[in-house]
């Protein structure tokens, strides 16, 4: 077989080896074309007939042996491809499998994956809602014990408190709560939409300290950007519950939970010495002030005190913080009111509190009317009832309320509440008076021997007593140097919370007459600074000559009384 491998054709051989012969006349043992074993040169002379066939005989059955031995090289040749060939396609075929299972065991493995996180957000949701009902229930049970433990009604007043009860309930039944509120949707759709859940926790959470302030358990307010709001939470003490931007003062309100048992006055402190500067404070809570009615005095009927004002000019607006007004009342029927709630739990002593401030502002009938009925009144309701303290308003809900009215055209914003110094509160209300908002706050009505309330004591913040129709003080007002007006307050006739009229005295009274009456002199100056100016030299002079401790610059809007009033 030659060196190539390929074997020549019959012809090509026999016509090599003729050739050889006759050109050389010999064919080597060694060439290629030999087919003898021997090393003998033939002749060409020596071959006769019978040689030449029999070489021709042996030369054929070379040729089928070469033959025979091609047709054996091209079966195995293509034995050899089809087991490449099938030998490949296995191949691929095993990959192909692989790559299937592959992939079918990743499938699987990620469907298990979800299925087992949904189980998993299942068993979390479960559980969330368990230990919420939990809660609840604890809640529930600790608010009956303590409303159990620490009622200190007598009998007469339990039967007074039942027979309310069940007036309430009739009423209820007859019209549902969210129908009292149906000429306001902004403060129904605001009760709806349960943004308040925060504030009502915080309520649950209030503690007395040993001074006898109220505070929301483990909390700290600061005022302050967002800068140092970040900073303040990397505090170890501190963890931020919130940050409620106050857009209309250009700043935040940042509540943060005080870890541990950190003491809150040595944090407090503390803050307020690495920051200098920054309003940082507890979250205080507040009481609004109506007190007892003397009954024997004849009831008091602003408009019969007070000359009727001139119709207000269209964009004269007062503001109030108080509980929510049913605005339902027929001394409503034309006032211009806007209202919205920050506390979601409001209660019937709430509304009977918020509507009679309000009818002394805006109220009016064919026979009785507030002091400025044309004005435009925009309420915020603050007040929601705690198991334990009654009606409270936190520091958290005030600020965030004020900022509410400072986005509002208001001029002059009533408020008829007190408690504690707030620093956080301080800094707000001197902001609204730098925007040239008048906030007028009733001195509270803790006796004469309390220490000054807030924020009526803020020199920011006019502050008002009250006095009766023969302006005598009124006995449970709080007396001190920052007293501005005493305005009559006691057995004045206001719209009650239903659809009738009642009798209130306290201080809460008297601070709505002295705000209707700068708002009237609002109307003619334009300017608050030069209607508070106007107001302060139109007062009839009470006690000691001049500004006092018990009555301030004295009974204010003596040109518009009807009758001259003297001490």
């Amino acid at each position: 077989m030659p060196a190539n491998g390929l074997l020549p054709s019959p012809r090509l051989l026999l016509a090599s080896l003729l050739g050889v012969v006759l050109g050389a006349g010999t064919v080597q043992a060694d060439s290629p074309f030999s087919f003898t074993s021997s090393s003998q040169t033939l002749y060409l002379a020596q071959v006769d007939d019978n040689d030449l066939d029999e070489l021709d005989d042996d030369i054929d059955d070379e040729l089928e042996d070469l033959e025979d031995e091609l047709d054996d090289l091209d079966d195995d040749i293509e034995d050899e491809l089809e087991d490449d060939l099938e030998d490949q396609l296995d191949d691929e075929l095993e990959d192909e499998l692989d790559d299937l299972a592959e992939d079918a065991a990743e499938d699987a493995m990620d469907d298990d994956a979800e299925d087992l996180a949904e189980e998993l957000a299942e068993e979390a949701a479960e559980d969330e809602l368990e230990d919420s009902l939990d809660d609840d229930a604890e809640d529930l049970a600790e608010d009956l014990a303590e409303e159990a433990a620490e009622n200190r009604l007598d009998e007469d007043d339990w039967e007074d408190e039942l027979d309310d009860i069940d007036d309430l309930e009739d009423e209820l039944d007859d019209d549902d709560l969210d129908d009292r509120f149906d000429e306001d949707d902004e403060l129904a759709d605001a009760l709806e939409e349960r943004l308040l859940d925060a504030l009502e926790e915080d309520l649950d959470s209030l503690i007395e300290l040993n001074t006898g302030d109220l505070i929301v358990r483990n909390e700290m307010l600061v005022l302050a950007d967002d800068e140092l709001l970040e900073q303040l939470s990397r505090h170890p003490a501190l963890d931020l519950r919130e940050r409620r931007p106050l857009s209309a003062l250009g700043t935040n309100l940042g509540s943060f939970e005080v870890k541990g048992d950190v003491p809150l006055e040595a944090l407090r402190t503390e803050l307020r010495e690495r920051y200098p500067g920054l309003s940082v404070d507890f979250n205080h809570g507040y009481e609004y002030h109506q007190g007892p009615t003397t009954a024997p005095d004849a009831p008091l009927t602003l408009s019969a005190l007070y000359c009727p004002g001139a119709p207000s000019r269209s964009g004269t607006a007062i503001g109030m913080l108080d509980g929510p007004v049913n605005t339902r009342h027929p001394a409503f029927a034309r006032a211009r009111l806007q209202q919205k709630a920050f506390a979601a739990r409001p209660s019937f002593r709430d509304l009977e509190h918020g509507t009679a401030v309000a009818s002394l502002l805006v109220g009016r009938t064919k026979d009785w009317e507030g002091l400025v009925p044309d004005a435009e009144l925009y309420i915020a309701s603050v007040f929601s009832e705690q198991a334990q303290y009654g009606s409270i308003a936190t520091t958290q809900t005030l600020i965030t309320a004020l900022d509410w009215l400072a986005s509002r055209p208001v001029e002059v914003i009533n408020i008829s509440l007190s408690g504690p110094a707030n620093q956080t509160l301080e800094t707000v209300l001197e902001q609204i008076r730098s925007r040239g908002i008048l906030p007028v706050a009733a001195v509270g009505n803790a006796g004469p021997l309390a220490d000054p309330q807030y924020p009526a004591a803020y020199p920011t913040v006019v502050a008002v007593t009250a006095v009766d129709r023969a302006l005598d003080l009124y006995p449970y007002a709080v007396r001190g140097d920052h007293l501005d007006f005493a305005a009559y307050g006691v057995n004045l006739t206001v719209a009650s919370g239903e659809d009738g009229f009642t009798r209130v005295s306290g201080t809460s009274f008297a601070s709505p007459v002295v705000t209707a009456l700068l708002a009237r002199q609002l109307a003619h100056t334009g300017s608050p600074g030069q209607a508070l100016q106007a107001l302060s030299e139109d007062t009839v002079d009470l006690g000691e000559p001049g500004k006092d401790p018990l009555f301030g610059l004295g009974l204010p809007g003596k040109s518009q009384l009807i009758t001259p009033a003297s001490p």
